[in-house]
């Protein structure tokens, strides 16, 4: 599959849940059986918060084998989440990384305030810190501007990364009142 037929897929199940019209694919114990014994090819690396209310496989009404999900609090990357990820990419040959925020961070909201208080944070607030920054530079809302910028600096930090197999690299946001995904620039 490519791209574009991924992110169709992707929206097409956004849309099947935000409608509450979900068709659960996928998701049942002989498919489980299969996957155990044929192995996983999943169609995107999803890295994401690990907030419990981000939740790909539902929200894009997916199943057991279609994502490899990589879940850190802010959707942050370090060291270990890029080589899961890349081993998605190389070993898995999944061609779409999409790199996903949510509304009402708790990450993101803590890094502005540690910003705003001075303090310095652990790992993740200081991965979140240049989107804050830049965000401090931007009209609007400084938590769904830092939310976007730290999407974006994550993406762009996979995009450095010389993958053996080709891949795609998308970013997005996920709405937690709505259910709805926006993808940014596709």
């Amino acid at each position: 599959m490519n791209k574009d037929d991924i992110v169709k897929e992707l929206k097409e199940g956004n849309m099947r849940f935000i409608t509450d019209k979900c068709t659960y694919p996928n998701q049942n114990k002989e498919y489980i059986k299969k996957l155990a014994k044929e192995g996983q090819k999943p169609i995107a690396v999803i890295v994401c918060c690990s907030d419990s209310r981000v939740n790909p496989v539902l929200f894009f009404d997916r199943g057991f084998g279609d994502f490899f999900i990589v879940r850190t609090a802010g959707n942050v990357l370090d060291s270990h989440a890029i080589e899961s990820i890349e081993f998605a990419v190389n070993n898995l040959k999944t061609p779409l990384i999409l790199v996903l925020g949510h509304t009402k961070c708790g990450a993101v909201t803590s890094a502005i305030k540690k910003q705003s208080e001075d303090v310095n944070g652990g790992a993740i607030m200081k991965s979140i810190k240049p989107a804050v920054d830049e965000a401090n530079s931007q009209s609007g809302c400084i938590i769904e501007n830092t939310t976007k910028n730290n999407t974006q600096n994550m993406k762009d930090i996979l995009k450095n990364i010389n993958f053996k197999n080709k891949v795609d690299i998308i970013s997005g946001l996920y709405d937690l009142e709505t259910g709805e995904v926006i993808f940014y620039e596709l």
